[in-house]
């Protein structure tokens, strides 16, 4: 192959990268890292016959021997089996919009896959973390409630910044559909009949997230969205970006998920998980439930506050007067 070739082959390669990204401004720290990895191993698997669910299901098998290397105090090991995971959680997607096959049912999978792998992760963690820790039972007690506190509020954070993100991508590109929203979700359910014990858990598992959602992003933020959006138009876009560009970039520069897997994989092969569960559950608890709220209310209630005409609101969306009482 001459060194023209290859040289319009690579070009052609980064090109197409760059085109299969999403909104830069919705972009986690961890994308540097698990897109392109991802992509990589996408363009890989594109001519075989492995689909994007076997990628996903991989994916949680990762994590599932992860969380057995640090029940084991195999801190490195479980460092690279969660680094394989945020890379394979990119994967799937990537090579389904390469296939040109992604789906509603794809994403309910793989956000099923997220939480599952989180559970895996975070438990085998916890579980290391209390045996070299835990040299009493109240110490043990309190390493558990930590850790269990710090998935918890991990959490939360993760389904409120994915609303967010979710809203940022239909407010700001024409043509991009609506948020998926639980009541959908429960349709779809409806319509899929009998189907088998993990396909029905992972309905009922997403169904529970996204109404979970809509819930934790109203009592979070009064005045945002969560279906019934404006239609797209490019004053209205430049506007919300304004609005809202300072709070994404909070966003996403510590609360995503890949960010936070990334944030095990560092401190376990740093040997210091514990400073990071430290810095989840206090610090970022800090500015999640305190200048972050703020600056996230503050750019909701200047994108949508103005269309709030009545006291009876669109679901995710609550009334002008009942903002203060919050």
């Amino acid at each position: 192959m001459s060194r023209g070739v290859r040289a319009r082959e690579k070009t052609g390669f980064f090109a197409a990268y760059a085109q299969a990204k999403g909104p830069a401004e919705v972009e986690e720290v961890s994308d540097l890292i698990q897109r392109p990895l991802g992509y990589l191993l996408a363009g890989v698997l594109r001519p075989t016959s492995v689909t994007p669910n076997a990628v996903t299901a991989v994916a949680v098998v990762s994590a599932l021997a992860a969380g057995v290397s640090f029940v084991i105090g195999e801190r490195m090991l479980g460092a690279a089996f969660v680094l394989l995971t945020a890379v394979l959680d990119s994967t799937d997607g990537q090579l389904a919009r390469m296939r040109k096959s992604a789906s509603l049912t794809g994403r309910m999978l793989d956000g099923t896959a997220d939480m599952a792998a989180g559970v895996c992760i975070l438990t085998g963690a916890t579980w290391m973390l209390v045996a070299e820790h835990g040299t009493t039972s109240w110490r043990a007690l309190g390493v558990a409630l930590a850790c269990f506190l710090t998935a918890l509020t991990s959490s939360f954070q993760h389904s409120v910044f994915d609303h967010y993100k979710n809203v940022w991508v239909r407010m700001t590109l024409p043509g991009a559909a609506e948020p998926d929203d639980w009541q959908s979700a429960q349709a779809r359910r409806s319509e899929a009949g009998n189907v088998g014990p993990v396909a029905a858990f992972a309905w009922a598992t997403y169904v529970s997230y996204l109404r979970g959602q809509v819930d934790s992003a109203r009592r979070y933020d009064p005045w945002t969205r969560s279906t019934g959006l404006p239609s797209w138009d490019a004053e209205r876009a430049a506007r919300y970006r304004q609005e809202h560009a300072a709070v994404m970039r909070v966003w996403t520069l510590f609360f995503g998920f890949g960010t936070m897997l990334l944030g095990v994989v560092v401190a376990a092969a740093c040997d210091v998980l514990e400073a990071y569960v430290v810095f989840r559950l206090v610090v970022l608890n800090a500015i999640f439930y305190g200048p972050l709220r703020a600056l996230q209310r503050k750019a909701s209630r200047a994108s949508f506050g103005r269309e709030v005409a009545s006291p009876v609101a669109l679901s995710g969306v609550l009334a002008p007067e009942k903002v203060g009482r919050s």
